[in-house]
């Protein structure tokens, strides 16, 4: 499995009223996990997602919700 963390940054209007703040958004880290490889008569693919804060009082945590969670996903194969 390959690891990436994403880290996220703010961006877009500032005047939407629902808009995360600047501040808890910037805490919000994104772990994936990622098969590195996957055969070509495979049916399933294991991803794992994991979302942590850094440093954000719990206060604001718990205002934290997921709502919905989309992929696309590319399979590019190789020839050697």
């Amino acid at each position: 499995m390959n690891n990436y963390l994403v880290s996220s940054t703010p961006s877009g209007s500032k005047k939407d009223k629902n808009r995360i703040p600047a501040d808890v958004l910037s805490s919000i880290q994104v772990l994936v996990s990622v098969p590195d490889y996957v055969g070509l008569d495979g049916k399933e693919v294991s991803i794992a997602i994991r979302l942590r804060t850094k440093d954000l009082p719990e206060e604001e945590c718990m205002k934290l919700q997921l709502t919905d969670v989309s992929l696309d996903l590319v399979q590019n194969e190789q020839y050697q």
